[in-house]
Formats: structure tokens, C-alpha cells, sequence
């Protein structure tokens, strides 16, 4: 075992016998160990082994390259081992393992005009797909903190149009709900929280990665009663909060963060069973990038983000007053997510403007219950199946020293949802509401809760 590997390029170890090129190099299974900065031209150098002599035969050494930084593609090569003037072959030393660094595939190749073995770009490597991957995120953010907003309005919805009469087939004639006292208008303030984990391979690279969410929402809710005719109610509020969110990637151990504030409207729709919920929400983040093991050196990268779009969910309940339900439901997403470009690796990040498009169709099976003393319970589960009708998130790749190039990621496109809530709501104003939700397809599964209190008055 010969290590040079010491935090720091330029060490050189030469090895000679008693006289000049008389040294012959024997490995079987040897192991060197060198520091590299990985780029083009003069950014790239590494620790080297010289050689006075010869390599002998039957052996290989296999090198393990501690990547301080990565500067961008070299397709020139990176001498890591020189033999002055004996011989040597192809295959006498190897790499110890798959190595990515920066943007790029490193391997190790053998340069009979030099007679040294050289490290170079081979192609795109895990890091550049990493990139594409970092949209999704974005987006998953706004997914996951969004449809909480949708969820707690399914919770109010019973105690808006009124719980003691719902108008059906049943009724020869209209019936007016009776609401419940102190409703509107209110203030709320919820907390979220999801885990999703992504199974994930792009051009044979494994993109596995973990994501959390976590955030704190509060709005305020006002409402009008016949807006359209007898029986009718609109509901609408604005809300603000602040989301963070983690992303790591298993193989490479980088780390994305995501914070900032979220900000929006909504207004929900009441006419008899019918509803209609509609949401615009727009998060305003701050991204940073920690490449942990694809370049030691690199400074931690910041970019800005911005994820604008609007849902529209609708149904329709099935069930009068007090007891068991069901609805029927669909959900419309729309969502633009920016990035701004980043420098990295040597290079520029662009990312491309993506427009996500996503339906839902579901089923709310509930029941809803009035106690002696008038707090209305509800509890129900949701089942449903979400389609992703938008294809895949891009970036573009510049590098001074080759022609830029792109790399995709491609979020699940079809994914089963199935939530369970509960709600009470006090006659003084006060109510409370949790839901869980679990999210899952092959390659994707997500667990998320959130949590609230509102007041009326």
C-alpha cells in the first residue's frame, strides 16, 4: 500500500533502483492511494507515482483518488503514474472503483506515447443528473405543502354549508343549512411535515434520494352567504408561511436545501353538495447546493427559486346532515417552477423553466357527527390516483472546454394517494384538524402530516 493521499496535490514519490532505470515494480493487488484536483488544463493535477524503470508482469495496482475539487472535463488526462524508461501496459494499474467528480465520469487510461497511466473524463457522471433532479424537488415542495391547504378547506366544508340539512334528492324542496355559530370569519395556523424517498437511475447512475418538508402555514378566512341564490356560500382567505426542505442523494451524499416563504389565496365554493376549491400559491426559495463527495473543496453553491401555481379541486357530497358520506372528487394542478443558473464545478448550471400539469380523481368516504353539547366531529379517508401528464425536468451543462450538454430526471407519472383526517369544530368558534397521507408508486413513497387550530369569531 503506497498513499500519498494527504489533503493536498503535488506530493511525488519516485521509485529507483541502484541505477538509473535498473528498478522493476511489482504489485499483486497493490493498492496506491493519491489527492487530485479533477479539471482541464492547468486545474487539473494529481499526487504521481514515478517509476525509474520497469512494471513487471502479472500484478495490478488499483488506485483509490481522494477528489479534493472538481474544475470542469479533461479530456487531455491527468498523470497519476509514470514510468521513465522501462515498460509498461494497459491494465498494470486501475481504479479502484467507479469514480464521479463534478459534472463528469473519471476512469484511467494507459498513454503509450508519455508511458504514464492518466486520469480523464469519460463522460457524464451521477453529479450532472443530480441537477435535474433538484427541479422535481422543488416541485415536490409546492405538491406537498399545497394540497394542506386543499385538505384543511375539505375540513370546514361540513360546517360551512351547515351541518344539520343537506339538500338531495330526498327534499322535494330546497332546505336552508343551518350553519354553525362563529364561523366566519377565522384565523388558522397549521404546521406540515413529509418524508419522500425516490428510487431513481439515469443512464446506469443510481439518483436514489431522500427529501423532507417541514413548514409552518397561517391565513385568515372570510366568507358570503347566497353569492348566487338561496343556500350558496363562498368562502375565501389569504395565508403566508415558511417552508425548508433537505434533499440527499445516497451515492454522493450531496445535500440540497431549500427555504423560504410561501405566500397565497384560495377561496372554496359552496352550492348545495356541490364545491369548488381553488388555490394560487407561489414559494420563494433559497437553494443551496453542498457537492459532499464529488468535490471536497467546492464551496457550497446558492441559487434562487421560485415555485408559482394554482390547483383546483371540486366534488360532490353524497349524504344529508349528520352521518356517513361520500364524494366523488378531482383535482387540477398547474405549476411553473424557475431556477436561477448556478456556477459550479467549473462550469454553469442553466436550468430549464418547467411546467408541471397533474389531475387527481378520488373518493372521501367520512362521517360526520354532532354532539349533545353542538362540536361537530368529522373523520374520513381519502382515496385517490394522481397522473402526472408533464414530462421530464431539464438542465443544460456548460463547460468552457467541451459543448454544453443536457441532463433530464423524470418524476413518477402515475402514483396512488390515500389520507386519512379528522376534524372538530366548537359552536365558540375553535376547531382543530390533523390528516396523514401516503403517497406511493414503483419508484416513489411519501409519507406526510400536517396539524392545525383555527379561531373564529
Amino acid at each position: 500500500m503506497i498513499s500519498l493521499a494527504d489533503g493536498a496535490i503535488g506530493d511525488r514519490l519516485e521509485l529507483r533502483g541502484d541505477g538509473e532505470g535498473n528498478s522493476t515494480y511489482f504489485a499483486s493487488e497493490g493498492r496506491l492511494a493519491v489527492d487530485a484536483v479533477l479539471g482541464g488544463g492547468a486545474g487539473g493535477e494529481a499526487d504521481m507515482l514515478e517509476i525509474d524503470g520497469s512494471v513487471g508482469e502479472d500484478g495490478t495496482t488499483w488506485i483509490s483518488v481522494n477528489v479534493l475539487d472538481a474544475l470542469g472535463a479533461n479530456v487531455v488526462g491527468i498523470p497519476v503514474v509514470g514510468v521513465s524508461t522501462g515498460n509498461t501496459v494497459e491494465g498494470d494499474f486501475q481504479l479502484a472503483g467507479p469514480l464521479n467528480a463534478g459534472f463528469y465520469a473519471w476512469d484511467l487510461r494507459y498513454d503509450a506515447e508519455n508511458n504514464v497511466h492518466e486520469l480523464y473524463s469519460s463522460g457524464i457522471g451521477v453529479g450532472a443528473y443530480e441537477f435535474a433532479a433538484g427541479i422535481t424537488a422543488a416541485q415536490d415542495m409546492w405538491f406537498q405543502s399545497t394540497g394542506v391547504l386543499l385538505q384543511r378547506q375539505a375540513d370546514l366544508r361540513s360546517v360551512i354549508a351547515g351541518m344539520l340539512v343537506t339538500p338531495v334528492a330526498d327534499f322535494t324542496e330546497p332546505v336552508e343549512a343551518t350553519p354553525v355559530a362563529r364561523l366566519l370569519p377565522g384565523f388558522w395556523m397549521r404546521g406540515v411535515g413529509a418524508w419522500l424517498e425516490r428510487d431513481d437511475e439515469q443512464n446506469g447512475f443510481t439518483l436514489d434520494r431522500k427529501q423532507t418538508v417541514l413548514g409552518g402555514m397561517a391565513g385568515f378566512d372570510f366568507g358570503l352567504e347566497n353569492v348566487g341564490g338561496q343556500g350558496d356560500a363562498l368562502m375565501f382567505g389569504l395565508f403566508g408561511g415558511y417552508l425548508g426542505s433537505d434533499l440527499d442523494f445516497k451515492d454522493t451524499n450531496t445535500e440540497w436545501s431549500y427555504s423560504g416563504p410561501s405566500l397565497g389565496v384560495y377561496a372554496s365554493y359552496l352550492n348545495g353538495a356541490f364545491y369548488a376549491d381553488a388555490t394560487v400559491k407561489a414559494d420563494f426559495l433559497n437553494i443551496s447546493i453542498d457537492p459532499e463527495d464529488l468535490a471536497q473543496a467546492a464551496d457550497e453553491s446558492d441559487t434562487d427559486g421560485l415555485n408559482i401555481g394554482a390547483m383546483i379541486d371540486a366534488g360532490y357530497k353524497f349524504g344529508a346532515g349528520v352521518g356517513a358520506f361520500f364524494e366523488p372528487q378531482a383535482t387540477l394542478a398547474l405549476l411553473h417552477t424557475s431556477i436561477d443558473d448556478v456556477d459550479i464545478f467549473g462550469g454553469t448550471v442553466e436550468f430549464d423553466d418547467e411546467t408541471s400539469l397533474r389531475g387527481r380523481l378520488g373518493l372521501r368516504l367520512g362521517y360526520d357527527h354532532a354532539a349533545s353539547n353542538a362540536v361537530v366531529y368529522s373523520s374520513d379517508v381519502t382515496a385517490s390516483v394522481w397522473q402526472n401528464f408533464s414530462g421530464e425536468n431539464g438542465a443544460t451543462i456548460i463547460d468552457p472546454l467541451i459543448p454544453a450538454f443536457g441532463v433530464a430526471d423524470d418524476p413518477a407519472q402515475t402514483y396512488g394517494d390515500v389520507s386519512l383526517g379528522f376534524s372538530a369544530t366548537a359552536p365558540e368558534g375553535w376547531s382543530g384538524f390533523l390528516r396523514g397521507n401516503y403517497q406511493f408508486a414503483d419508484d416513489y413513497e411519501a409519507f406526510a402530516g400536517n396539524a392545525g387550530v383555527r379561531v373564529a369569531w
